[in-house]
């Protein structure tokens, strides 16, 4: 059996890329751990830059055409978003 999955990572702020990369490091694992049974799984992740930095670049956390650029993945691994200090939730 071989399985491919397309998943978006959108790590976010603050502690958000940090609990993200361990995240991907499961992922691995478990494309690791299944090789080792017969199991092809593959987990083919982009990263997205969005969140306070790219707000400080664009005035914006996203793109204008973030829903179609992540309409054709499975999966959205996102992490903590927010920077309350430098931009409430309610105005983002």
């Amino acid at each position: 059996m071989s399985r491919s999955l397309r998943i978006a990572v959108y790590p976010g702020d603050g502690i958000g890329p940090e609990v993200t990369a361990q995240a991907v490091r499961v992922l691995r694992a478990v494309e690791a751990g299944a090789a080792q049974t017969g199991v092809e799984i593959k987990f083919d992740l982009t990263e997205f830059p969005w969140g306070i930095n790219y707000w400080k670049q664009h005035g914006r956390v996203v793109p204008d055409d973030f829903l179609e650029v992540l309409r054709p993945f499975d999966a959205i691994l996102l992490g903590a978003v927010g920077w309350p200090e430098l931009l409430p939730d309610y105005e983002t």
